[in-house]
């Protein structure tokens, strides 16, 4: 079951004493979503908590003591480790090398190229339909994430228009489209899918029943 907790992308900081603020927390309390790699996939967990040498996060999905893992609090900036502890949806992760946390986990509205920042995103390859008053086209998704996908088009489809989208297990959604490039096209949800709904959701696509006893 996970937490009632809203998962946002700030930060909430521990009772660290305003000095201790300034000179960089050694322990944060955080709860933001995040992008979490271990073999060939690619997941989104809430970050509960991180230090210099590694976080909890709540998961939903199977990994187990001494997997390895790789975390993006920030889109860009992989930082690898292990799990060292599991208790039910929970897992500790230690990083390969201490990192520094403010650099990590502060909040940003543009990147590094002054794009503005998105939410975490999976790589994808499935079919989805995209049904609009010209009729239903099909389109293959590239990656997805709680507020989108981008898709491999056979032609660009018209800026700004509203579209109904159906993704494999999940009913019709609104959507815009945002841009063209390339033979690929991004759509944007009229109404982005929650956290719990966005994991039922990968629950339901990979298969993931559990976790390991």
């Amino acid at each position: 079951m996970f937490m009632e907790d809203k998962p946002t992308g700030g930060l909430i900081l521990d009772s660290a004493d305003a000095h201790e603020r300034r000179s960089g927390p050694r322990h944060v309390k955080v709860l933001k979503v995040a992008k979490l790699l271990f073999g060939a996939r690619e997941e989104l967990c809430i970050v509960r908590d991180i230090s210099s040498g590694g976080l909890k996060a709540e998961v939903y999905y199977p990994l187990g003591v001494n997997d390895r893992v790789t975390i993006e609090l920030t889109e860009g900036n992989p930082v690898p480790g292990h799990v060292v502890w599991r208790a039910d949806d929970l897992i500790g992760v230690s990083f390969d090398r201490p990192v520094s946390v403010i650099s990590i986990i502060a909040h940003r509205t543009l990147d590094r190229l002054g794009r503005k920042t998105r939410s975490p995103r999976l790589k994808a390859d499935f079919t989805a339909a995209i049904l609009s008053g010209s009729g239903e086209r099909q389109v293959q998704v590239r990656d997805v994430s709680q507020a989108g996908f981008k898709a491999l088009a056979d032609r660009p489809f018209p800026l700004g228009a509203l579209c109904e989208v159906r993704l494999p297990g999940l009913n019709l959604r609104r959507a815009f489209v945002r841009w063209n490039r390339e033979g690929h096209c991004g759509f944007q949800f009229a109404l982005p899918m929650t956290y719990p709904e966005f994991v039922g959701w990968r629950r339901q696509l990979a298969g993931y029943e559990g976790h390991p006893g």
